[in-house]
């Protein structure tokens, strides 16, 4: 709780997103790189908030997005016959109607569910401390 309060403050004060390493996403989540973005890939079970982290902190660290960019669902949420699923992210939107969302929980199963990286990268603190 203690430093959920920590991390809280710091990005109230600094306005700066908080990148989601040392956080553990739930099912041991991997990224991949895919054009125009990210491929989140876990179990069955994905839990949404984790999937956002997951593909916040990859686009902010590897593909330089910055905090203020949106991140867009390019292909929803499937599951290949490995057992896993799978939910791809873009930061271009071209091809998709941009919507906000209320839930996160279905926001994977839309095409064109949209956050900040920002927003997103928030979800991190909500995650259990490697």
């Amino acid at each position: 709780m203690k430093q959920i309060l920590v991390i809280a403050g710091i990005m109230a004060t600094l306005g700066a997103p908080v990148t989601a390493r040392g956080y553990a996403p739930d099912n041991d989540l991997s990224t991949a790189r895919i054009q125009n973005g990210v491929q989140v890939t876990g179990g069955t079970s994905l839990d949404a908030r984790a999937v956002w982290c997951a593909a916040s902190d990859f686009a902010f660290n590897q593909l330089g997005a910055s905090g203020s960019q949106n991140l867009f669902v390019s292909e929803p949420r499937s599951t290949g016959s490995d057992g896993y699923s799978r939910v791809s992210f873009t930061l271009d939107p071209a091809g998709l109607v941009p919507a906000d969302f209320l839930f996160t929980g279905s926001s994977l199963g839309r095409p064109g569910a949209m956050l900040t990286i920002n927003h997103a990268l928030s979800f991190c603190a909500e995650l259990p401390v490697r």
